[in-house]
């Protein structure tokens, strides 16, 4: 199955702007991920829609997104991405929170089967009043998830004389 990457980005971020968790999770293919920093890996349709309402959409409200510069190749796309929205958790006290990051969408026959992003989340949730402790945390996860594969295993060996450590 062709998609047209635009209409797709397009079709994701109306699904969870409009709270419409079921077609945000029909996106997803049946095994597929959705990899969210703060609230960690969700794998399949009923879970990455139990995902958005326990927890995306219980957090906050009046969400938008928008992609920018998406490039395709037919198996992975990339955007960067402007995501925007309304806190309601009691520990989140500020205006809205904007954050800036950059997706990686994997497909398969039209449906998602990986997500995941990189983003400026800490600075970001520490205008909208996100604690501390929290913020730390999750700072930390994210540190720790990019040591992770033999990629970044490499690099780590890596030595100033460009040759691979033990």
């Amino acid at each position: 199955m062709t998609i047209i990457f635009t209409e797709f980005l397009d079709k994701f971020a109306r699904a969870l702007e409009q709270e419409d968790a079921a077609a945000f999770a029909a996106l997803f293919n049946d095994n597929g991920t959705y990899d969210d920093y703060f609230y960690g890996l969700f794998t399949g349709p009923a879970e990455i829609k139990r995902m958005l309402t326990d927890h995306f959409l219980k957090d906050g409200t009046a969400y938008h997104w928008t992609f920018q510069k998406p490039v395709f190749d037919g198996t992975y796309g990339y955007a960067s991405y402007h995501f925007s929205f309304l806190t309601k958790s009691n520990d989140w006290t500020g205006p809205r929170v904007l954050i800036l990051g950059a997706a990686r969408f994997k497909f398969n026959a039209g449906l998602v089967i990986s997500y995941n992003d990189w983003a400026d989340c800490t600075g970001a949730l520490s205008t909208a009043g996100r604690r501390s402790d929290k913020l730390v945390a999750h700072a930390v996860k994210w540190h720790r998830q990019q040591h992770i594969g033999e990629e970044a295993r490499r690099h780590l060996r890596y030595t100033a004389n460009g040759k691979t450590g033990s």
